[in-house]
This record gives structure tokens, C-alpha cells and sequence, in this order.
């Protein structure tokens, strides 16, 4: 199945894949046609971003600036259902972007996905199947009944994994800012996936810092 799809994004064609999230729309993030054709399908707003899959951090550091204290905070929650907003490298079609020359990345937690990206050798679009205004669609039965015949013309491949779990789109976080913002909160918020070191000198500061942690954890 990968050779199909990956010939499909090589002739500048639109593929409905499954994610960790939702059911996504892939296209060749280095074909303009191909964007093109997937701005027609999503009827997005010009100026309005769309993120990419990469397949490692090795693969997003061709796309995106990553310094070794960014490297090193990304690896404690990806892969995992969060878009990472950092500086891009300008190597995508530029509408991809947003105004500020920042681009969106993911590292989904989905084998076949990332399987797939690494075979394909570049990103692909990680935006959801849907009209920008419609909600994302977790099966390809709801994205037939919600899309019109002339929009499902404009799909050249559907890969259908049946009814995806509810889950919500990825927490979206700008990573060029000092204090990383999160911009839209999914299931997880950043702070579940990060670790803290603690130093204790005593049993007693080991039970308090365990206690202050988990009440931290149990709030997301």
C-alpha cells in the first residue's frame, strides 16, 4: 500500500490517510500544484498555515531551525499528538508557512505514518480531511456524507482504517517564543509529557517532591 500512496504524492496527488488524531489530508509538501490542490479541497484562507509530518527530528531539522535545548525538550513528548511551531528553513511551498516564516511540524505517534514519511524521503501536509470550517473527521464514511462530489473529485487516494478513536486534534505549540505558548490545546497539554529532575536530601523532601509532582500530573 505505501508504494501506491507514495506514487500518488509523487504525481502531486491528494491522499486521506489515518493519523494519531484524526483522518489527515497528505500532499507533497515540496509541489506547489500539489498544495494548490489541497488549498481547493480545504478551502483555506490565504495566510492560514498548514503543518507537516516528518518522519524523526533528524528529517525536521531540514525543514525547521532546532538547537540542541529545543532537541532536547522536543524528545520528552515526541512522538505524540502535538503540532511544534518553530522557525522555518523556507524548503516547503511558501503558503504552508505562516506570515512570520514559521512552520508547523509533527511527529505523530503512528507507525504507518512514519513509515511512510521516511519512505517517501520528505514531509507530507498534517492538516485534517475537512473544510477549514467543519469539524475533522474520524471516518471515511463521515467524510463522504459531509463533502460534495466536486471535493471528492479533487482526492486521488483514500486509505480507510475504519472509525478512528475520538480523539483531538494535536495540542499546538509555538516553540519561537521564550516561554513555548501553547496556541490550541488537544487531549494533552505539553506539561503531561515533561519530566522534572529533583533533588532531595532527605526521605522526607523525596515524599514531598513526589506529592507536589503528581497533584501537578492529576491537574492535566
Amino acid at each position: 500500500m505505501h508504494n501506491k500512496i507514495i506514487q500518488t504524492l509523487k504525481q502531486g496527488g491528494l491522499v486521506v490517510h489515518p493519523s494519531d488524531t484524526v483522518y489527515g489530508l497528505l500532499c507533497d509538501t515540496t509541489n506547489p500544484e500539489a498544495v494548490k490542490k489541497l488549498f481547493a479541497f480545504k478551502e483555506r484562507p490565504a495566510g492560514k498555515p498548514v503543518s507537516i509530518f516528518v518522519s524523526d527530528l533528524e528529517m525536521a531539522k531540514d525543514y525547521v531551525v532546532i538547537d540542541k535545548k529545543t532537541e532536547d525538550r522536543l524528545k520528552e513528548f515526541l512522538p505524540g499528538p502535538y503540532t511544534v511551531v518553530l522557525q522555518s528553513k523556507h524548503k516547503v511551498v511558501k503558503g504552508l508557512e505562516s506570515e512570520k516564516g514559521t512552520l508547523g511540524i509533527r511527529i505523530p505517534k503512528h507507525s504507518e505514518m512514519l513509515e511512510l514519511v521516511k519512505k517517501f524521503g520528505r514531509p507530507v501536509t498534517a492538516t485534517s480531511a475537512n473544510l477549514s470550517t467543519r469539524s475533522p473527521h474520524y471516518s471515511i464514511g463521515s467524510l463522504k456524507k459531509q463533502t460534495s462530489l466536486r471535493r471528492m473529485g479533487l482526492i486521488d487516494l483514500v486509505v480507510d482504517e475504519g472509525e478512528l478513536p475520538r480523539n483531538k486534534p494535536s495540542t499546538v505549540v509555538d516553540f519561537t517564543t521564550e516561554d513555548q505558548k501553547i496556541i490550541r490545546m488537544g487531549d494533552k497539554s505539553i506539561k503531561s509529557k515533561v519530566y522534572k529532575v529533583v533533588k532531595s536530601k532527605s526521605e522526607q523532601e523525596t515524599k514531598e517532591a513526589a506529592k507536589e509532582i503528581l497533584e501537578e500530573v492529576t491537574k492535566e
